[in-house]
């Protein structure tokens, strides 16, 4: 899977998440930049969010979680586009705007709306290869 597609994923996720700008506190306080709610029973959770021992293993979920997601883990086993990943991840039901924040991470890192994921990092990777 190709790292540099899920990062430029994760780092867009945390600047809507407000982590880079540092609006969201409790994402920079948890060491988490994706607000990630739940990750690990052994980990705690403060203000609804895990709260990661470093802020590298917060970056580590995060990548983790958004290769699982690719893979198709919370999907059905398919691959989902960037609007059927934030239906899932950012939920309307958590008052967020899962269409908006597709919107957003797709105009960051220039994946298509409306494309697998899978899909997209495969042509990537098709175009490195001629």
């Amino acid at each position: 899977m190709s790292n540099s597609i899920i990062d430029s994923i994760a780092k867009a996720i945390a600047a809507m998440e407000g982590f880079t700008s540092g609006a969201s506190k409790i994402a920079v306080q948890n060491n988490n930049p994706g607000n990630i709610r739940f990750w690990s029973k052994n980990l705690p959770m403060v203000g609804g969010f895990t709260k990661f021992p470093s802020l590298d293993d917060g970056w580590n979920a995060l990548n983790k979680l958004i290769g699982d997601y690719v893979k198709g883990r919370y999907t059905g086993g398919k691959s989902p586009t960037l609007e059927e990943f934030f239906a899932k991840y950012a939920p309307s039901a958590d008052n967020n705007n899962p269409v908006k924040y597709a919107q957003y991470v797709s105009s960051k890192t220039g994946i298509p709306l409306g494309v697998p994921l899978q899909d997209f990092i495969n042509n990537k990777k098709g175009e490195k290869n001629v």
